[in-house]
This record gives structure tokens, sequence and C-alpha cells, in this order.
């Protein structure tokens, strides 16, 4: 391409935004991903928006990217402009506050850079202890597609930094965390101990104290972890402070999720139990739990709601009077100001793909009420329209519940976000459905946002929103300003990004 054509495009790009501020388009988008964008915080409130995306190849060798930001009224708040060599993907990318974070596949080799908001390039550096493992987790991804996600490695560190998972140099695998400033000078690194076993931690929780990971332990390759331990780490020293199996009574449990309880030194871990002496990895849970543990790692508190006595007598019957259901994968709890703990979860089920692998089918929408002791008062069920996701053969080993995991990694369940309003009275959960039925005028459905709405009080009430993305490439669904929802669709034909903010029932 010419200098002249160069530039000219270059004047292109152009970002036009609605005199109310309410949509905003991105023109001349060559490339997007689905998850390359995401929501600006400062101080815990929602401040605005990121997005980015391809432009232009640069010459033979190089592309150019723009990562445009939008204030919460979608007012322009400025852009980044980055170079890149062709052979570079971006894999991953967070902000925490201050700075921005992106993690590429160049080749062979990881990289990273790091922004400020106002896009200024605070550093850069290339992952040279990267193994063997991490850059095959990457490959496959991009095995999958342009558009495919990778599970998530790196976290914000507060406002100061970065946390990067991932696995040691050599044969021997194992976890280690690795911490930078927002100038990617290294701050610490711990290393699993790699004592005969391979070590793998998933992050699940970082606090301005604490790392909080689930490990699993295998003696080879082909052995399978009997129990899940969980581990908590010194957020500013790296230091491992403990690391525990999580079981109750014998039976073995998962950890699919941990949130600190605000105000108390308390942890709310919550995932599945199983029988005695069952396999986490192949074998079926019995039904969900919660822990209260304290910060030093000891149970406070377990309960246990089992799928067919607890959580099936909730679950409506079908047109045939049969009542069914699956397994919940718990996305976000809310404790409201009258002592109800809301656990907001998504139904799923593993089963053969039509194309003869395996896929995790998502369902319905679960809300389970929790009394102030964490006995169950009611579960509601939302429905939705069934959404999948395939996997190849080799994963057909894995359970459900451990494929629901890599889902949630991967970003590719229905639930979207929960807000809480401002007193902390109610709580909203968005999620996305593809609906299948007709309207009135007997015109598919499409697309829509619904919310859900709870006070822990009365049941909870359901909002839908047509997001009219027919023909859209990808869209997604963010949290807004009060009173608002936001939508952003990416047309590859167009070669636009649209945002709009849409006004809800709240």
């Amino acid at each position: 391409m010419n200098r002249t054509r160069k530039s000219i495009l270059a004047l292109a790009i152009l970002v036009s935004v609605a005199s109310h501020a309410q949509e905003a388009t991105i023109e001349n988008v060559l490339r997007s991903r689905s998850r390359g964008s995401g929501t600006i915080m400062k101080n815990n409130e929602l401040a605005g928006y990121w997005n980015f995306y391809q432009v232009d190849r640069e010459d033979s060798k190089n592309n150019s990217f723009r990562m445009a930001m939008f204030d919460n009224n979608l007012a322009s708040a400025g852009e980044i402009k980055i170079t890149r060599p062709k052979a570079s993907y971006l894999m991953e990318n967070v902000f925490n506050g201050k700075a921005f974070m992106f993690l590429y596949l160049n080749g062979k080799e990881i990289e990273m850079e790091t922004y400020d908001a106002k896009g200024a390039k605070l550093g850069s550096a290339t992952y040279e202890d990267a193994s063997k493992w991490e850059r095959m987790r990457m490959t496959q991804a991009l095995q999958m597609g342009t558009n495919a996600e990778v599970n998530q490695s790196i976290f914000p560190m507060g406002d100061e930094g970065f946390i990067k998972q991932t696995l040691v140099k050599g044969d021997k695998r194992g976890y280690q965390l690795v911490a930078y400033d927002n100038q990617l000078k290294e701050v610490w690194v711990t290393t699993a101990s790699l004592a005969g076993e391979i070590e793998n931690l998933d992050v699940i929780e970082v606090t301005d104290k604490y790392i909080i990971g689930s490990v699993l332990k295998q003696k080879n390759l082909f052995d399978m972890p009997d129990n899940t331990l969980l581990a908590m780490f010194d957020v500013k020293t790296g230091k491992r402070l403990w690391e525990k199996e999580i079981s109750h009574q014998g039976k073995p449990m998962t950890v699919l999720n941990a949130f600190q309880v605000e105000g108390k030194d308390e942890i709310l871990l919550l995932g599945e139990y199983f029988e005695p002496k069952a396999n986490i990895i192949k074998g079926k849970s019995q039904g969900m739990y919660s822990m209260r543990l304290g910060l030093d790692g000891v149970p406070l508190q377990t309960e246990l709601y089992n799928w067919e006595k607890d959580v099936l007598p909730f679950v409506p019957a079908d047109e045939k009077g049969k009542q069914d259901m699956r397994r919940i994968f718990v996305h976000k709890v809310v404790r409201l100001p009258n002592g109800t703990v809301h656990l907001i979860g998504e139904e799923y089920n593993k089963a053969v793909s039509p194309t003869g692998g395996i896929q995790l089918t998502m369902r319905d929408m679960f809300i389970f009420e929790l009394d102030a002791e964490l006995k169950l008062k009611r579960c509601e069920v939302v429905p939705k329209t069934k959404s999948r996701v395939a996997f190849p053969t080799e994963y057909a080993q894995l359970s459900g519940s451990v494929l629901a995991q890599l889902v949630k990694l991967m970003g590719y369940f229905d639930y979207e976000f929960t807000t809480v309003d401002n007193n902390g009275g109610r709580y909203f959960c968005t999620y996305t459905d593809y609906d299948r039925s007709k309207n009135e005028d007997g015109d598919k459905i499409g697309t829509y946002a619904g919310t859900i709405v709870g006070d822990g009080v009365n049941k909870v009430t359901l909002d839908k929103y047509d997001v009219k993305a027919k023909g859209a490439t990808y869209f997604r669904v963010y949290p807004a300003k009060p009173g608002y929802i936001l939508v952003s669709e990416y047309r590859r034909k167009l070669k636009r990004i649209t945002y709009r903010l849409e006004r809800v029932n709240f």
C-alpha cells in the first residue's frame, strides 16, 4: 500500500459520537475480537469503555492497531495508536485503573506492553521464561480461529501493576506467578515446589491483599487428581501463605468461585461436592456447597445443597409434568442489606456434539437465595435459549464441572455481569439470549439482553431488551451508568463497531 493511500485511510479512521453522546461509531475496523474490549473503572465506579482493534496494514511486516476510549456517556476520551508485527496476535488485555496491559503471541515469543489511560507507552517486555506449555495454550486458541479466546492469565494487581499466571519452563509442568509494576518491571516471582508432581494453578480472585487460587496436583500427565487444594498468596510479596485440601466429611470438592466477604476477614467458597473417594475430574457431582473460610484457611461453616433433594423441588415442571435440571455454575454472589445471600448461576450439561466431539450446553439462569446463615431459602429459574461450546474429543475424559471452568475462563457463558444499586437494596443480573421464537408479526426475535432484578423480598423480575444484533459478527453487553446497559456490535462487512446506551426499566 502506498504512503498516499495510507494517509487517506488514516484520516478516515474517525470516531463519530452522537450529539447527545448516547451512541458512538468506530469506522474502518479491519479486525476486532469479541473480548478485545472492556470497562474502565475508577474508585470502584464505571468511568468509561475501551476497544482494541486493527485498522490497517502498516507495511509488509507490520499492522496498525488502535484502542478507542470513551467516557460513560460515550463521549470520546482519546485513543492509543499501536504498531505490531504482522505475525503478532493480541491474546489478552486488562486494565487496572491506571494502566492497560497487552499480552501478545508473536511467532514463538510471548510479549507484553503497557500503556497509561492517555495512550502513553509505559513499558514493554518479552516473556523470556515462557514454557512450551504456555505457547501451546495460545497456539491452540489461535488454531480455533482469529477470534478465538484464550483462558485468562493476566490480572490487575490493584492499580499498581499486574499478575501473570503461567507455567514453569521445562518438561516438568508447574505453576508460576509473576508480578509486574505498570512499567513491566518484575516485582516478584513465585514458583510451584515441583516436588515430584505436576502442579496446576487457576487464579480465582485477586484482592488488594491476597491472591486466591485453586490447585490440582498430578503424579504425571495421565494421572487424575483426587481432590482440590486452595492456596492463598500475599499479593505484595508473592509468598504462599498456605495451601489446603478442600473437602467436607470425606467428600471431595471443587472450587469454582471464591469471594472475599465484604467487611470480614473471611472468604466465601462455592463449588461442587462429590461422593467420598469419587474422582473430581471424571465423576458426577452430588450437589453444590458454600463454605465460609477464615483467612488462615480454616473452614468456619459449610453448607451442602444436594441436586436432587434440595434444588430440584424448586425447578418448575415442563408441559408433561416432568422436573428436570442439570448442573449449575455460580457466576456471582450478592449479599443484600437484609442479610440474604444470592447466588447467580447458569445451568449447563456435558454431551456428545453432532460433530463427534463433546460440547457443553448452557441452559437456564438459576437464582439461589440463602438466608444470613447460608441455608437455602428458595431457588428461582429464569428460562433462556440453549447455547453450546464444542471441545475436541481429547477433552471427553474431563467432567462437566471442569469443562464449565474452561468455558468460564474463555468467556463463553451467556451470563454477562451483575450490578447493585447505590443503596445495595437490589441487584441486576444481565445475560444474553439467542431467542429462536417469533414475535406477533411472525419475525424471529433474534438476540436480546435479559436483566434479572432481585431485592431479597419479592420474586425476581425479568426485563428483556432487543439488541437488534441481526447481521453482526459479534455483539457484547456491558454495565453502564444507572438506568442503562451498553450494547457493542462489530459488523465485519461494514468494518464498523457501534456502541449504544440502551435505557432499561430498573
